[in-house]
């Protein structure tokens, strides 16, 4: 089964307006059509989770979070560890979108509950190759 069949709302969590505008010229492009949403720090990215998880209406929540790591306020770190607090944020895919592809981020993203780790694409093309791969090809749920 492929992850896009049961997608419908995604979170970015992502301070550069420029890589939240590839992510949604990508998912255009590619034909996705979901209800996105965006925070731009950290710390207004849990508030969310927390309002949201809080209010009893499973249809707001997110089936699919991009999250940057180096966002103001509180680390993607930080909001992914408070994800996986929340019981019913517990299973939901969380991506790692970030610049960085060191060994020990990567190996921490994993340790705190990402279900991905993905490195940005630094051209259109690679981001819509990326995004493609994710959301068409690549069932999250049977992923460690």
């Amino acid at each position: 089964m492929s992850l896009i069949h049961s997608v419908k709302n995604i979170l970015i969590v992502e301070d550069n307006q420029g890589d939240i505008d590839l992510l949604k010229i990508a998912f255009e492009e590619l034909g996705y059509h979901f209800n996105l949403h965006v925070e731009r720090d950290g710390e207004s990215a849990i508030n969310y989770l927390l309002k949201i998880s809080g209010g009893g209406d499973l249809d707001a929540l997110p089936d699919l979070i991009f999250l940057d790591l180096n966002i103001p306020r509180y680390s993607g770190y930080e909001v992914l560890e408070a994800a996986r607090n929340l019981i019913e944020l517990k299973t939901i895919p969380v991506l790692i979108y970030s610049s960085s592809n060191s060994p020990g981020d990567i190996r921490a993203s994993y340790e705190k509950g990402a279900t991905a780790h993905i490195q940005k694409s630094i051209d259109f093309e690679g981001t819509l190759q990326k995004i493609k791969k994710i959301l068409d090809g690549w069932d999250l749920k049977t992923t460690p």
